[in-house]
């Protein structure tokens, strides 16, 4: 039997660790003979006895006790874990990327701030709407959010890390169990999905800090300078409503942040001319300190549109876990069986079956000795012929066993 070590499994509560390793012992179990599980799960009986509150409880109190240490399960879910640290840091060396190339100021023309709204706020939106929608289109079409390609590499990247780490500890068995739930997997595959767009979510997040980080370092040490164009019919009163809308967010609290209409207005840019509107004959600019007045407005908009939806998604997806976690179906077959024999009384004789033994019943048989360590709940059997009072039956059990009845017995033959 495995080592007692603290895990969720002990308190009941099922995570995706016990999950895994719950279907690992349920496809072990299969190879073992009923008598032999019986009587393994008497003596766990016996040691979980009036502790769990739940069925599930129950459960949970009995995985403890028979799942291998390390389990196949933790190996998953650190798997899961380090393929979720490799994609996020991944993530946020593409965010420091995306921006230094758009950031890179070389003094020829200015940063267009459609282009960094575009990036980081447009396509920030539209990836996060895409994401939750496949979240709730996959309740109706498994496997749709599963498919999407950041989710179908963090899947991989995760078996792969699993098969790697597993490699060494696991055996043959372990891993027709580990298939064996792949095959059952509809199960739990609230869990399974939630999970990964939970990962994704805190790739995102990394993503959106690479981001914010290479701007605010491009502040710090060179003169960055911001300019406005675009060739749709844009002028700068509808430019100026917009970003007063975008900065809506944070405009009782951080005013800085919020482009004036005077800002608006002088950084309107020509790439043909090479200049900003207004600007006086031979100068690109008519005041160079406003062109760089847009980098807090830039920022506060990565914060508010990019960073802060990710974070509140992943926040959303770990509850989202936990709900599933605790309502994932235990009425499976097998499981039935593990409770049954964890919670129905079982029946000892003093010897075993001997189908060549013809002597008269009882003949040559000792009596059955004390209860000792077995569990207090048994099932006593009168047999057809035992010339006893059912009366008499309680006072018996409780002076030759110091068991006491909880309800008549029935006859048996």
């Amino acid at each position: 039997m495995a080592s007692r070590g603290s895990d969720s499994a002990s308190t009941g509560r099922l995570g995706l660790a016990e999950l895994i390793d719950l279907e690992v012992q349920l496809a072990a179990d299969e190879e073992r003979s009923e008598s032999a599980l019986a009587a393994r799960d008497a003596e766990i009986a016996g040691a979980v006895r009036g502790k769990p509150t739940s069925r599930r409880a129950l459960l949970g109190a009995w995985l403890h006790e028979v799942r291998q240490r390390p389990s196949p399960g933790q190996t998953a879910v650190r798997s899961y874990r380090r393929a979720s640290a490799l994609l996020s840091l991944a993530m946020f060396g593409v965010g420091a990327l995306v921006a230094v190339s758009i950031f890179n100021f070389t003094g020829d023309h200015p940063i267009n701030v459609l282009i960094v709204l575009g990036v980081f706020v447009l396509l920030q939106l539209l990836s996060l709407a895409v994401s939750v929608v496949a979240l709730a289109v996959a309740a109706a079409r498994p496997g749709f959010f599963e498919g999407m390609p950041l989710v179908l590499f963090m899947k991989q990247l995760a078996a792969r890390l699993w098969r790697r780490a597993s490699e060494e500890r696991v055996d043959e068995a372990t891993r027709t169990a580990v298939s064996r739930l792949l095959s059952r997997r509809s199960l739990y595959r609230g869990v399974e999905r939630y999970v990964l767009f939970r990962h994704v979510q805190v790739a995102a997040v990394w993503f959106n800090l690479g981001a914010l980080a290479v701007l605010l370092v491009e502040v710090t040490v060179t003169d960055l300078a911001f300019g406005w164009s675009t060739t749709l019919q844009l002028g700068p009163e509808r430019f100026f409503q917009m970003c007063e809308r975008l900065s809506a967010p944070w405009s009782h609290w951080f005013p800085d942040a919020i482009p004036s209409r005077e800002l608006v207005q002088a950084t309107q840019y020509f790439r043909l001319e090479g200049a900003y509107v207004g600007a006086a004959d031979g100068a690109r600019i008519a005041d160079p300190s406003l062109s760089g007045r847009w980098w807090p407005f830039l920022a506060a908009c990565l914060v508010t549109y990019g960073l802060l939806p990710r974070l509140v998604f992943a926040a959303w997806s770990r509850l989202m876990v936990a709900l599933s976690l605790r309502t994932v179906p235990l009425d499976t077959p097998d499981i039935t069986r593990v409770l049954a024999r964890l919670d129905t009384p079982g029946l000892w004789r003093s010897h075993s079956d001997d189908p060549g033994n013809i002597a008269p019943l009882g003949a040559g048989l000792d009596p059955v000795g004390s209860l000792g360590d077995k569990p207090g709940r048994a099932v006593g059997v009168l047999w057809r012929d035992a010339e006893i009072a059912q009366s008499s039956v309680a006072g018996f059990a409780r002076a030759r066993y110091q068991a006491a009845m909880q309800s008549p017995l029935g006859a048996a033959g």
